[in-house]
């Protein structure tokens, strides 16, 4: 990521922040409360539309529509309901993510899923 900025009116959540993460290597990013993790996050993975700067990979740029084939983000806000069913989950989860619903087919199968798609979560 290079010099990704965002603001909020006159506030500048983000300004010029860059990193990079190197293939095999662990990101952690430590922070009080309000000081724009989850901004940064929001806009490296394109939910949320950046004022400037830019995600690379290998040097070259990686736009939005092309970063979920090579981010995994989770917002730590969604969480299932305990009524809900683990169908509903994968489902919600596999809409919210803009999923293929053959990746939902693969995920039940691989982890013997299929006794439980009706059991609530909770």
């Amino acid at each position: 990521m290079r010099n990704l900025s965002k603001r909020y009116g006159r506030l500048a959540a983000l300004s010029d922040v860059s990193f990079s993460v190197r293939p095999g290597e662990i990101l952690g990013l430590i922070g009080p409360n309000g000081s724009g993790k989850t901004t940064l996050f929001e806009c490296l993975a394109g939910v949320l539309p950046s004022d400037g700067g830019a995600v690379f990979q290998h040097d070259r740029p990686v736009g939005v529509a092309e970063r979920s084939s090579i981010l995994f983000y989770l917002p730590d806000a969604i969480a299932p309901w305990p009524a809900e069913s683990v169908r509903w989950a994968l489902e919600f989860m596999l809409g919210f993510f803009d999923g293929r619903a053959a990746a939902r087919d693969d995920i039940v199968r691989r982890f013997d899923l299929e006794p439980f798609l009706d059991a609530s979560i909770g």
